[in-house]
């Protein structure tokens, strides 16, 4: 992938792609990598690549964010 940082982010992407395409996760799947900030980081870079997608769930005013991995 390029513009990502040989850290964190090449650990999270390995994990993505071996779930396989059509896959949810949120950052609490990856946080045994790095602190919260550093993964939440990765997940926003791969994200304005368009290696993922980020979805919202929203339930009684509180929204949460997933992840879903789709290969472009």
């Amino acid at each position: 992938m390029k513009n990502l940082p040989q850290s964190i982010s090449r650990y999270i992407i390995s994990r993505i792609y071996g779930r396989g395409r059509g896959s949810v996760f949120t950052p609490n799947d990856f946080i045994d990598l790095g602190s919260r900030d550093a993964i939440d980081q990765s997940l926003h870079r791969l994200t304005e690549l368009g290696t993922i997608r980020r979805v919202g769930v929203r339930s009684d005013s509180i929204t949460t964010s997933f992840f879903y991995f789709d290969i472009n």
